[in-house]
């Protein structure tokens, strides 16, 4: 049995889905995933079904591969890859739930070799008994090479069912011989819509604030900037504003007429009402009587949630404000009657003539216990409660890699302002400026060179710059390198020039150092024939002279061959007559 969103407390639903009837012999594995009412939000919002899962759509759509796992008889062992809050751990509870067997769960922050042999030699005897094991490991990147090798016997011959999550890239994280005996699984950061989807059923559902707890459009906006595709993120950010967030009573202050019930009383009158009688009130078959209200008309903007209902949550902000919010009390009379306009209606309607704000448009039905949030998340609360948005950057993991590979690739592409970007991100994710500023200085040179060889000293310069006065400052040195060598003009003559010589040594083209060319600073060299007949260029007005300096076996070889960019436009016809000078040519 599973409780949906928008089911009263006491109430569940059984669920009719892929997974049937759901088994009591697999409650470890619903203690585990779903600990209970005291846990974070980001944990009782966790999905309990697979319809219930926010995006993911190229693994979860009809046909696609985890949904096929599921709906099948799980017998595959899955690696989850993907980034924080993306829905590993909420995949690996419903594969575990699905498959109806007996569940353990480790962490590999504080289980060894020990504790995963002790699993393994239970499933054994628990498979001779006819009853399978599902092992779900988080964090399966932090075990070692031991660790994980303790599970390759049990995995390949099927004692356990392996699912494991992780954040770091398989490929370099997970022993090639586990990942090649398991089904690898990648899955991608949140949208927008599936963010604001995610927010919005917190906001909503009895697990979460359950109606209590509002958000303007742009704080949702907002929040959902900062969370950056990072669904736990959000949870904990909503919960974080929505402690934080003003009483729309204490917002109301001394403009009340004192006899409104306030938001603590109304949140007990909320929870009396969802556990008590399902029967209407007087109010309620009164406004069920009186048909259509002014609510009505506007009801084509309430924001549908997965639940099917119309949102109770969202909060349009009025144009021109912020701080204000509409008072869903404002227009009643003493004792607590109904303005005929503007007012506070029974079932949780609200509306402020004129203003188009909202504090509730919830197109349910009265009986539902829906009522007006007594709580608003703003911008402000925001700005008081998250101070900025959380870097996802990870120095040992794929971020690392990809963004500073993002980073030079803008760089090298001329794109000055992604490349700010990508430095940005490397800075406050607390990337070491030493490394930022070495890459830097080979970027100098491999991909700008000759074209302006004044990259090459602007990048050493930021690297000591750095060196000399630290961070914060040296992120200016750091930001005017990259400025210049992204506006430089480029050109990767230099690192092709010296591969293509490496080349040429390691096929073995090296030949004999021509004798005149041979160090003649020793007594008896000239004996030997080393150092005659060489020809000192500077006795040469021209300061160049016809002298073989290759090797006869690479005569004409051909290196560096500049571009047409930059200072090499020049250096095109200049290093031509050079080459034939020494050549002898002319």
């Amino acid at each position: 049995m599973i409780l949906f969103p928008g089911c009263r407390s006491g109430e569940t639903v059984a669920q009719d889905s892929l997974f049937g009837p759901q088994d009591t012999k697999n409650d470890s594995a619903q203690r585990y995933f779903h600990p209970g009412g005291h846990a974070p939000l980001a944990v009782r919002m966790r999905p309990r079904s697979l319809d219930e899962v926010v995006g993911q759509q190229h693994l979860l759509a009809p046909g696609k591969p985890l949904r096929r796992l599921i709906e099948g008889d799980g017998e595959a062992s899955v690696i989850l890859y993907g980034p924080p809050g993306t829905g590993k751990t909420t995949i690996a509870s419903l594969i575990s739930v699905a498959t109806g067997n007996r569940f353990v769960g480790l962490s590999a922050l504080d289980s060894g070799v020990k504790e995963v042999r002790a699993v393994i030699d239970t499933a054994r005897k628990k498979l001779i008994e006819g009853t399978r094991t599902v092992l779900f490991i988080d964090e399966v990147h932090r075990f070692s090479k031991t660790q994980q090798d303790a599970l390759l016997a049990a995995v390949e011959n099927r004692i356990v069912l392996l699912v494991a999550a992780t954040t770091e890239n398989p490929s370099f994280a997970v022993n090639a011989p586990l990942l090649s005996r398991s089904l690898l699984l990648q899955l991608e950061s949140l949208g927008p819509e599936d963010l604001k989807t995610v927010v919005l059923r917190a906001l909503e559902d009895e697990r979460g604030f359950g109606g209590e707890v509002g958000i303007t459009d742009d704080a949702l906006d907002q929040l959902v900037t900062l969370a950056g595709g990072d669904a736990r993120r959000a949870l904990t950010y909503v919960e974080a504003a929505a402690e934080g967030a003003r009483s729309i009573d204490a917002e109301r202050g001394s403009a009340g007429d004192g006899n409104s019930p306030s938001a603590e009383e109304r949140s007990g009158q909320r929870r009396e009402s969802v556990a008590g009688s399902d029967q209407p009130s007087e109010a309620t078959e009164a406004t069920n009587a009186a048909g259509p209200t002014g609510i009505d008309a506007h009801n084509d903007e309430a924001e549908v949630t997965p639940s099917g209902k119309s949102s109770a949550q969202r909060v349009p902000t009025p144009p021109g404000a912020n701080a204000d919010i509409a008072d869903p009390e404002s227009s009643a009379h003493p004792g607590g009657s109904a303005h005929p306009e503007g007012s506070a209606l029974p079932g949780g309607n609200a509306h402020t003539e004129g203003s188009g704000d909202f504090l509730s448009v919830d197109g349910g039905d009265p009986e539902d216990g829906a009522q007006s949030p007594t709580r608003i998340i703003t911008l402000e609360t925001l700005e008081e409660t998250i101070n900025k948005a959380v870097v996802r950057y990870d120095r040992d993991g794929d971020q690392h890699y990809d963004i500073i590979s993002a980073f030079i690739k803008s760089v090298r592409g001329s794109d000055v302002d992604a490349a700010l970007h990508y430095l940005a991100r490397m800075i406050e994710g607390g990337e070491d400026p030493r490394f930022i500023a070495r890459r830097l200085i080979i970027l100098a040179s491999e991909d700008i060179g000759m074209a302006d060889p004044t990259a090459l000293s602007t990048a050493v310069a930021a690297a000591q710059a750095v060196a000399l006065i630290g961070m914060p400052e040296g992120r200016l040195s750091l930001a005017q390198a990259t400025v210049h060598l992204a506006l430089a003009p480029k050109s990767n003559s230099i690192i092709t020039a010296i591969d293509n010589a490496l080349a040429d040594v390691r096929k073995g083209k090296s030949g004999p150092v021509p004798r005149h060319l041979r160090d003649g600073h020793y007594e008896g060299a000239k004996r030997v024939g080393a150092a005659i007949g060489y020809t000192y260029p500077h006795d040469d007005p021209r300061g160049i002279v016809t002298q073989r300096y290759m090797p006869e076996t690479l005569d004409g070889a051909t290196y560096y061959q500049p571009t047409s960019h930059g200072r090499e436009a020049n250096i095109q016809g200049f290093a031509a007559n050079l080459r034939s000078i020494v050549r002898g040519g002319k």
